[in-house]
């Protein structure tokens, strides 16, 4: 049996440091797969979890992470929606890639992608 929604996003997103002073966006894509099987699904809640990246010692970077909205009811959901992850208190972080993990599950099934953030400073 099909699953009934899917996530996506940009697998690599870069932030320079023009940006640094302010929250930056990344969109996230939740979409409904249609099929007349999976209509009792349609009330199912679909909650949002963000993990946030760790450095190179495997310990947590200082970095915010928010996703608005967090939770959405699949019946809401004509085609897709478009979810923001706000990602702030960066600037402080060495430049580099670090890695973001976002789950979308309704209780039932869960899916993950990974985003490879990667923060440049172009100071010289």
């Amino acid at each position: 049996m099909p699953d009934p929604f899917d996530i996506s996003s940009d697998s690599k997103v870069t932030v320079t440091e023009s940006s640094f002073n302010s929250q930056y966006k990344i969109n996230i894509q939740i979409s409904k797969i249609g099929n007349p099987d999976l209509s009792f699904y349609d009330n199912s809640t679909i909650y949002l979890k963000e993990s946030g990246p760790v450095d190179v010692g495997g310990r947590p970077v200082n970095m915010t992470l928010e996703l608005v909205p967090n939770e959405i009811n699949l019946s809401a959901i004509k085609d897709n929606k478009t979810v923001s992850l706000l990602v702030g208190n960066y600037s402080h972080i060495l430049p580099g890639n670090y890695y973001l993990t976002i789950s979308a599950g309704n209780g039932i099934i869960t899916k993950s992608i990974f985003i490879d953030l990667n923060i440049r400073n172009t100071r010289k």
